[in-house]
């Protein structure tokens, strides 16, 4: 399972632009509310925000991969971000963050999530597919470079 099976068009954002981690979390959560989670984008919010309190969801190398369990999905939600211009995180390498995967999945079945967020820590390591990612200019674009890692990943052509 990977992220191109939980992602489209739709769901990717180019060139969002915020100040700072808050702003980007009430942004991610009204984005998130507007597009069908299912859920206020107050209620997003505070579980985008409980879930980073436990610890940050900056993996390293400008990606972050804020994600909570939301009741009433059916499957996993993805949205992915590329932010206007790099804003600091509290990521394990002290790197401020440019790209965002955000991830919803259901309380009653959390290996997905688990399977969903170890898959992306993986493709998410090498930095010139992050970098691609970064600068690519439509949202089409973005899926294709994400289908593209995922099959070289997997050995699927």
């Amino acid at each position: 399972m990977g992220l191109i099976e939980h992602l489209d068009a739709d769901r990717i954002h180019l060139g969002l632009d915020v100040a700072n981690k808050d702003d980007l979390f009430s942004a991610l959560a009204e984005l998130a509310h507007n597009q069908g989670v299912g859920a206020s984008s107050k209620l997003v919010e505070r579980k985008l925000r409980e879930r980073e309190d436990t610890m940050s969801t900056g993996i390293g190398g400008g990606v972050g991969i804020p994600h909570a369990l939301m009741e009433g999905l059916d499957s996993l939600q993805a949205f992915l971000v590329i932010l206007d211009h790099p804003i600091p995180y509290d990521s394990i390498d002290g790197v401020d963050v440019s790209l965002i995967v955000l991830l919803f999945g259901n309380p009653d079945d959390p290996g997905t999530s688990l399977r969903a967020l170890a898959v992306l820590g993986r493709i998410m390591r090498d930095p010139g597919f992050v970098e691609a990612l970064v600068h690519a200019d439509r949202p089409e674009a973005v899926l294709d470079m994400v289908k593209a890692r995922e099959e070289r990943r997997t050995g699927q052509y």
